[in-house]
């Protein structure tokens, strides 16, 4: 396998993780859930967010993850 083919596929993958977070957490919003299901729910879209952003080991050692994105500008960033 390529360097390609491995950061298309970990592309693939961060696409599927953060899209499961987001109907896991649209669901919950929707739907009236016991708080054990409910905490568990949440717990699972928090860790289906937080994967693309884990370093991922290829082939070789090579390495893929998804940046954080910046939300706010350094000025923005010292006022906090």
């Amino acid at each position: 396998m390529e360097r390609d083919d491995e950061a298309y596929i970990h592309y693939q993958e961060c696409i599927t993780s953060l899209n499961s977070a987001w109907q896991t957490l649209g669901k919950l919003e929707e739907l009236s859930v016991h708080p054990v299901l409910r905490s568990a729910s949440y717990h699972m879209a928090l860790i289906d967010y937080a994967k693309p952003f884990t370093k991922s080991y290829g082939k070789d050692g090579r390495t893929h993850q998804l940046r954080v994105p910046s939300l706010l500008s350094d000025e923005e960033k010292t006022q906090v």
